[in-house]
């Protein structure tokens, strides 16, 4: 079963920007670009790849409901038909949906933290200023 996007990690959003970037991108680039997770990758590549699946007897995938798709091309023998990794990853509609509302939100985070900043820098030069202004006034005779 897909992980639900309220679960998806920092590194997940790293990894679903950088798949982004490119029409398709092999495994060993991303893990070569993510060295520093090397441990894990493999893990959440496996996890933003994972679609839904129907409840019933057919048990086929939902359209669209991984973050990431792993493509690969089919083998057909005479028993059963299977598919074989390319080792390239594409990021799905669902994944760019959830990507962008994600940017979205830290893009507001870091406004409302931007105008957080400037009123405590607003506040604090308010108050220097007034205590400047009261030592003048004792000051005078």
């Amino acid at each position: 079963m897909s992980i639900n996007a309220n679960e998806l990690t920092e590194m997940d959003y790293e990894i679903l920007e950088y798949i982004d970037g490119f029409s398709s991108v092999h495994k060993n680039d991303i893990k070569q670009h993510f060295s520093k997770y090397s441990d894990v990758i493999d893990y959440r590549l496996s996890i933003l790849s994972q679609p839904n699946y129907t409840k019933n007897a057919y048990c086929s995938t939902i359209p669209n409901s991984c973050y990431i798709v792993e493509e690969s091309k089919p083998i057909i023998d005479d028993y059963e038909n299977n598919k074989e990794s390319l080792n390239r990853f594409h990021i799905s509609e669902l994944g760019k949906t959830v990507l962008r509302n994600y940017l979205s939100k830290q893009k507001k985070i870091s406004k409302n933290q931007k105008r957080e900043l400037f009123f405590k820098i607003g506040n604090f030069a308010l108050s220097v200023i007034a205590i400047i202004i009261s030592i003048f006034a004792l000051l005078k005779p």
